[in-house]
């Protein structure tokens, strides 16, 4: 047994150097007391280790290296890191990473501040509970935006806008490269700057106006202005001088019997050039071979000629009776003088006009002159409209009254009548107006119903509708319209005439419906007292009941129910055969009505109960 426990032994011891590793199958521990350390950290691969100095970090060997292994330097109280993905690198010294946090202020710092030497790119809020400090450039692509006070101990530079929601303190200057604009005050030292100003521009521009000091006396003062603009035209000057002036429309009609440029261009198209003249004219004679040659013969001929204007002037043979004056050709020319010579008819395509006259028209043009011709295109006759005169009758007061009213009780009915003159002249006065009563004339100048109703006795009770019109409202001629030209047209003039109303005014009479609760089904005169407008078709509620039946009654001339329904259900089988009563009203007129009574009572509230 022993000597299968010292060849285990030896397996084990022969395994270690092989792999180069001691397995261990139990705890580390020490000899002696526990505060001796069970290994030194810079004789193990990798993890965490402790040098004196950049050399001892640099002399560790590669075979106790390994990527992420970190390693303190106490000479320079910093930590490094080997970063490298390269094992073949692992013994170079470049790939240390310095990671810094050497000391309990330098790691305060760098937990309290985030030191980098490369761009910030933060994607969400980022909170700063005390001073942000940026010792270089603090660049924005967006928007700052600060919920409490931004404090600016020297200069602060803003490129474009800047939108400040709470305060804005600056402990130095503020300087404004371009203009500033000031919605609202601006405080500075608790005054207020734009107060401030205005009250010294009050108090310099009084100074100014004041002051009789030497800027007083070299100043413009108003009555110096006023002075020297007295030899100016003013706008009223210049309106009352413009007010004689040739206006445009002046310059038109004075300049429509000269050429245009186009008539102009038309007749200078045949005209002789420059270079048409300068060829005929090159064997010319010159000015001065004529002055040479006609100076003799103008001095001899100028008292002949002289003698014969004298001669013809005194003349009173025939041929000096039958010249053509120029007063002659001006009336033997006048009415040929720019007239058109034909008539012309508008060959265009369809659709297309000349003023009044479409395609096919005959432009009636002959002897008129461009004046005529342009107003006979342009003119088209709009001739007016008359309307005639319109009337109507009305009733003044009540015009509906419960049926069986003794009307001989009431006040006479007063009728009225209303005139539209339109076009015609104002109604005759006095009225000729007659009013009719069913048809029969009222006679001229009533305009009372003293017996509306019906009578009975000496009494007159209001049965049926009573109806009433106006005839025979006279009325004057009306006035004559001008056309569109502004001449008179008197086709369709409204001449003096009578009218009759175009309507009618009625008496008309109504009945009532009535219903309620009774503590018996049978049918009596208790009901009168509950009513409302007679209608077939009614929503009733009832509220308080207490072992009462519902009835509901109405004038047989509205026809019997299809339906009555309570909840939203059919429930006519729950009320009695309608029962007929002549029912006396408030007036003490006696007419048939229809009475339906639940068969069943009822208690509490019921709403919403539908007759039809």
């Amino acid at each position: 047994m022993k000597k299968i426990f010292t060849i285990y032994i030896l397996f084990q011891l022969c395994y270690s150097v092989t792999n180069a590793q001691i397995k261990v199958v139990g705890n580390l521990t020490t000899n002696g007391v526990a505060s001796y350390p069970t290994h030194i950290d810079s004789l193990g691969k990798g993890g965490f280790m402790v040098m004196p100095d950049i050399a001892g970090r640099n002399a560790i060997p590669s075979l106790r290296r390994k990527r992420g292994m970190l390693v303190y330097v106490q000479s320079v109280d910093s930590l490094y890191k080997l970063n490298t993905n390269n094992s073949n690198k692992l013994t170079s010294n470049s790939d240390w990473l310095t990671i810094g946090l050497s000391s309990d202020q330098e790691v305060n710092r760098f937990l309290r501040y985030g030191l980098t030497y490369d761009s910030l790119h933060i994607m969400a809020n980022t909170v700063v509970d005390s001073n942000l400090e940026v010792k270089g450039n603090l660049i924005l692509n967006t928007g700052l935006q600060f919920n409490d006070s931004l404090i600016v101990t020297k200069g602060a530079r803003v490129q474009q806008g800047m939108k400040i929601m709470g305060k804005l303190d600056l402990r130095d200057s503020l300087v404004v490269n371009r203009i500033s604009i000031l919605n609202d005050s601006l405080f500075v030292k608790g005054i207020s700057v734009l107060s401030k100003i205005k009250f010294d521009s009050t108090l310099l521009n009084r100074s100014l106006v004041d002051s009789a000091d030497s800027l007083n006396n070299r100043k413009v003062n108003i009555r110096d202005t006023s002075n020297m603009l007295l030899p100016y035209l003013r706008k009223t000057d210049t309106a009352n001088m413009m007010s004689n002036s040739l206006r445009i429309s002046d310059s038109a009609t004075m300049l429509l019997p000269y050429l245009r440029k186009t008539d102009t261009a038309n007749m200078m198209s045949n005209s002789l050039r420059i270079s048409d003249s300068a060829t005929m004219l090159s064997n010319r004679l010159k000015i001065s071979d004529t002055a040479n040659m006609l100076s003799s013969r103008f001095q001899r001929d100028t008292v002949s000629l002289s003698n014969r204007i004298d001669s013809l002037a005194s003349s009173t043979s025939a041929a000096s009776s039958g010249k053509v004056n120029i007063s002659d050709t001006a009336a033997m020319l006048q009415k040929y003088a720019r007239k058109f010579t034909k008539n012309v008819k508008l060959n265009l395509t369809s659709g297309r006009t000349l003023g009044k006259y479409n395609v096919g028209d005959s432009v009636l043009a002959a002897g008129k002159t461009l004046d005529e011709f342009l107003y006979d295109i342009s003119t088209v006759q709009i001739v007016p409209t008359y309307s005639g005169p319109s009337a109507s009758v009305g009733i003044s007061g009540t015009t509906s009254y419960e049926i069986g009213t003794r009307m001989d009780l009431l006040s006479a009915i007063s009728l009225t009548h209303s005139y539209s003159a339109g076009d015609a002249g104002p109604e005759v006065s006095p009225s000729t107006a007659i009013f009719y009563k069913g048809g029969v004339s009222m006679g001229a100048g009533v305009t009372t119903d003293v017996a509306a109703g019906t009578v009975s006795g000496s009494t007159r009770i209001l049965t049926t509708a009573i109806n009433y019109t106006v005839q025979n409202i006279s009325y004057t001629a009306g006035a004559i319209k001008n056309d569109n030209l502004g001449n008179p047209y008197p086709t369709g003039k409204i001449n003096a005439g009578t009218i009759n109303g175009g309507n009618t005014a009625s008496i008309t009479t109504f009945q009532y419906s009535y219903y309620g609760p009774s503590s018996t089904p049978v049918v009596s005169n208790y009901f009168r007292s509950q009513l409302q407008s007679a209608v077939k078709s009614q929503t009733l509620s009832f509220t308080g009941l207490s072992n009462e039946y519902i009835f509901y009654a109405y004038p047989t001339a509205l026809g019997t129910l299809t339906s009555i329904k309570i909840g939203g259900f059919e429930s006519i089988a729950a009320f009695n055969p309608p029962s007929t009563v002549n029912l006396i009203n408030a007036q003490g007129y006696s007419m048939p009505y229809y009475v339906y009574v639940s068969q069943n009572y009822f208690n509490g509230t019921v709403t919403g109960i539908i007759f039809q």
